[in-house]
């Protein structure tokens, strides 16, 4: 009766991997439902099985090409499973991602994006360049992109890199992943050698208020000038940056 179920279980699994080897990437891709959620791509080629999509942009920032590679043992839990590489002038990195009945995740993540390529940071923010790195990144969202579950660190050189511009001794930044009300929530901090001690918080979300809270203390002189030219306005001694955009 087992030898039985097993190869029932087998034709099964046989038969819904050469459906997949013939599936049109494309159909996948167009079925998710991502490009009503501002994901835009160029070309898509190859099948379920294996295949690329190009050209990934978000809204008007690009993103790279992205190779995909299914998990067959998704299949047996109804689940599309894939390995997930990412390349190109603006981010690279390696993921595994899924998606699932009403779920879609990331599991895995370790991307790093340059600065200097960032569409709608400060023009002195891209100049200083470096990297932002997600590692160890693992985020759970609905169909709707709301947060379910989120982790992982997140690392940037980029402060560290303006203030050398000044003379000045900035830290790196380096914080967590995490879900706050249904919105992703990026927490990071620094302090430097000279004392300058710096803390971000950020939350994004689709339905909400996403909001940016930067603040930085211990400063003085041009990096102080640097800042207020940047938009931070001085609170309780420190230099403190507000900003919400709507849903």
């Amino acid at each position: 009766m087992i030898r039985w179920l097993f190869r029932i279980i087998l034709v099964l699994v046989v038969a819904a991997a050469v459906a997949v080897w013939t599936v049109p990437l494309g159909f996948i891709i167009d079925r998710a439902g991502v490009a009503g959620q501002g994901v835009t791509w160029g070309q898509v080629q190859g099948t379920a099985w294996s295949g690329r999509v190009s050209n990934v942009a978000f809204g008007r920032q690009l993103v790279g090409d992205i190779d995909l590679k299914l998990r067959p043992a998704g299949l047996l839990t109804g689940t599309l499973a894939y390995d997930l590489s990412l390349s190109g002038p603006v981010a690279a990195g390696t993921a595994k991602v899924y998606a699932g009945g009403d779920r879609i995740g990331i599991e895995d993540a370790d991307l790093s994006a340059r600065v200097d390529q960032l569409i709608g940071l400060n023009a002195s923010v891209r100049q200083a360049g470096g990297i932002v790195r997600l590692r160890g990144i693992s985020l759970e969202v609905d169909r709707a992109l709301n947060c379910l579950s989120a982790s992982g660190g997140l690392w940037t050189e980029v402060l560290a890199n303006l203030g050398a511009e000044y003379g000045e001794t900035l830290p790196e930044l380096d914080g967590n992943l995490q879900c706050y009300d249904q919105m992703i929530a990026l927490d990071l901090k620094g302090v430097s050698e000279t004392g300058i001690d710096v803390s971000i918080d950020a939350k994004v979300g689709v339905s909400d208020v996403s909001s940016f809270n930067a603040r930085i203390g211990g400063v003085s002189g041009e990096i102080a000038q640097a800042l207020t030219a940047l938009g931070f306005s001085v609170s309780g001694g420190d230099f403190v940056y507000v900003r919400e955009l709507g849903p």
